[in-house]
């Protein structure tokens, strides 16, 4: 039993994709909305 759930770990291990991140988001509004919010609360 136990060298078949290590096979499988196995198996799944090589089986698996590449990871990859996905690129940054900038949002140029939502920082200025965010300045104007922050400059009103100070």
């Amino acid at each position: 039993m136990r060298t078949r759930i290590t096979m499988i770990v196995c198996l799944c291990l090589l089986l698996a994709g590449r990871a990859s991140a996905q690129w940054a988001v900038i949002d140029p509004s939502n920082i200025a909305q965010s300045i104007v919010n922050t400059s009103k609360n100070v």
